[in-house]
């Protein structure tokens, strides 16, 4: 550690260590770097880093891979209005690492750079795989960074408005990244992975108001205060910032103006994009909410309209950007008939090629693809860490695999995957404490109610009830059935004209079990003859007609329960006019009722029906899928 002064204007300064030789100065924002014989040089001026919402500052310590750390400085970088942190780390045991904080990732350096030979940025577009160094790597983004700030040590002299071209890379598993920087007349290649801040294990932390870790409470210093609030320059609404820093753009919640949001220092500013009396529309849930999503606590800071257009009609969907200053960031969407979706960045990309297998892999489950279109931002609300403008377009696809879901969006300097999960409208209102509407029809990654282990597992245990109870009730019907004969008559033709014959009488006792069972029999076809019987009651003169012979003379039915009395069977043959006498002289019919017989048939349908039960569970998931894919483009 070296101490001196500012060549500019003369106030402290400390170089921490020889791999940091330069340092900015906190009075002047002078770069000052010390060269080989130890004198100081001042590089130019950078501007002061601004006290943005981000829990990170120089001087926490921390611990990676057994080997404590300091962050000794900080970068900040940006373009087209998006910006991002670079913290400088220095080991205890001398060695450096860059840690990368953007778009609510941490991404940690730890190797020195490689240098490939034929990395040439102008050929590079997102979405490529091209082979670097060892590996084979996503293009994720290509631009060229513009340096907006810097505090304390650095490994080299900045300025404010030096830029570079870079591209960020992912490895296909997700587990690696990697940026190509042309900072200097060659490509450098640094690799490194995406941390949680939680595993740096950092001491030293801003507390921030309003918010709190259960895992990260070693704070240190006074609380920042986590909202600003500024003038709107089109209506000169008050709007509060609530991540400053971060933010890069803001929708205006009175008068619906686009603004971009600029810091110098400690001084926040705006500027109108788009100007907009138009009335703003209401997100499901305000801006400034807070709720808890995975066991953390997140709050609502923008919100927007986008649509996909199809055959001339707009699809339209909500999205509501949520933040975290220790957990980064994170979307909730709901489309336009109530479905939500939580909807997380992806390290990396996808493991197979969607482009030509239609399908994707990501941590062992098949994604298939659904819809591609290209989405338009049709409002914004609130403030983003990156510059998003009504009007703008992105190329899209969509992959299912419910409750699951992964999408990817496209445009001229960058590629994001997201992975989706869906959520019922009950989840959502109980995690933020607002009541929605509930949801109707078909999404793309709803759950089917049919699939899964658990519906078949329940339509086999039931079919195994089901049939176990039938058969139960089937042999006691039958142990228990009296099954008493109280009339057994043939009928024969005299000639070749109509009989009607009537029994004597048939009593009914005032019993419980009561039902009876005619069964006709015999050898007379339909074709030549029909017999017709009722059974009277002699009393009330209530007709019972159980059998029905208009197809056949051999058939059986029951009356189940008939009042209790006296009964006389009346039954009618009728000749066809073709058939002779001789032949009718050689047919008969058999008449036979029984008493509580045993009925076979319910128990007979009991067990059908049951066995039913895995075949619906199949066809109702079919039908639910059909469902589903009839709204894709590939129905």
């Amino acid at each position: 550690m070296l101490s001196s002064s500012c060549p500019s204007c003369g106030s402290p300064l400390v170089f921490q260590h020889a791999a940091a030789p330069a340092v900015v100065c906190g009075a002047c924002q002078a770069t000052v770097v010390r060269d080989d014989l130890d004198e100081l040089v001042v590089a130019g001026k950078v501007a002061a880093f601004g006290r943005d919402l981000s829990p990170l500052q120089v001087g926490v310590r921390g611990e990676w891979g057994g080997r404590g750390f300091e962050i000794v400085g900080v970068l900040r970088k940006g373009r087209d209005a998006v910006r991002w942190n670079e913290w400088f780390l220095l080991f205890d045991d001398e060695g450096t690492a860059w840690l990368g904080e953007g778009h609510g990732l941490f991404q940690l350096f730890e190797s020195p750079p490689s240098y490939p030979k034929g990395a040439h940025f102008s050929a590079l577009r997102p979405g490529q795989q091209i082979q670097v160094g060892l590996g084979t790597w996503w293009v994720l983004e290509a631009s060229v960074a513009e340096v907006v700030a810097a505090e304390g040590s650095l490994p080299f002299p900045v300025v404010t408005g030096q830029s570079w071209p870079y591209a960020d890379l992912r490895a296909p598993d997700g587990r690696g990244v990697a940026t190509l920087d042309w900072a200097d007349d060659e490509c450098a290649l640094w690799t490194g992975r995406v941390v949680g801040l939680e595993a740096l294990e950092p001491v030293g932390l801003r507390a921030l108001a309003g918010w709190s870790d259960p895992v990260m409470v070693a704070f240190e210093g006074p609380e920042v205060t986590a909202t600003r609030t500024l003038k709107c320059p089109n209506c000169s609404g008050d709007l509060d910032i609530r991540n400053p820093g971060a933010s890069a753009h803001v929708g205006c919640e009175y008068c619906g103006s686009e603004i971009a949001l600029s810091e110098l220092e400690s001084t926040l500013s705006a500027k109108v994009l788009s100007a907009s009396t138009e009335p703003r529309f209401q997100p499901p849930i305000p801006l400034g909410s807070k709720g808890e999503l995975g066991g953390h606590e997140v709050q609502v800071i923008g919100a927007m309209r986008r649509a996909v257009s199809w055959e001339g009609q707009l699809f339209p969907w909500t999205e509501l950007f949520l933040y975290n200053p220790y957990r980064g960031t994170s979307w909730l969407s709901v489309d336009q008939r109530g479905h939500w979706n939580h909807i997380t960045r992806m390290v990396g990309f996808p493991d197979s090629d969607p482009y030509r297998s239609g399908r994707v892999e990501w941590r062992g489950d098949v994604y298939r693809h659904y819809q591609g279109g290209q989405a338009q931002v049709l409002a914004v609300l609130g403030e983003f860490d990156w510059e998003v403008r009504q009007g703008d377009l992105a190329l899209t696809d969509d992959y299912v695999d419910p409750p699951g879901m992964i999408g990817m969006e496209k445009t001229g300097e960058e590629i994001t995957w997201t992975s989706s999960r869906y959520m019922t409208a009950d989840e959502v209102g109980a995690a933020f404490g607002v009541e929605l509407r509930s949801a109707s029809g078909m999404s793309p990654n709803v759950p089917n109610p049919w699939a899964g282990t658990a519906p078949m597992r329940k339509s086999l245990v039931g079919m195994g009830v089901l049939a176990a109870l039938a058969l139960l009730f089937w042999v006691f019907s039958a142990f228990v059935s009296a099954g008493d004969v109280v009339l057994e008559q043939t009928y024969l033709f005299d000639e070749a004209a109509s009989k009607v014959d009537v029994s004597g009488t048939v009593t009914v006792p005032d019993a419980m079990r009561r039902n009876l069972k005619l069964s006709l029999s015999g050898n007379m076809p339909r074709g030549e003859a029909q017999v017709h019987v009722a059974l009277i009651n002699t009393v009330s003169g209530a007709v019972y007609l159980p059998l029905d012979t208009r197809q056949v003379n051999r058939t059986s039915g029951w009356v189940g329960r008939p009042e209790p009395g006296d009964y006389v069977v009346r039954v009618e043959l009728v000749p066809n006019p073709a058939t002779s006498s001789e032949v009718l002289r050689k047919r008969s019919a058999k008449l036979e009722i029984t008493r509580d017989a045993p009925w076979h048939l319910p128990y007979v349908l009991a067990l059908f029906y049951a066995m039913l039960a895995p075949v619906l569970v199949v066809m109702m998931r079919s039908r639910f899928e059909g469902s589903r894919w009839a709204e894709s483009d590939h129905a």
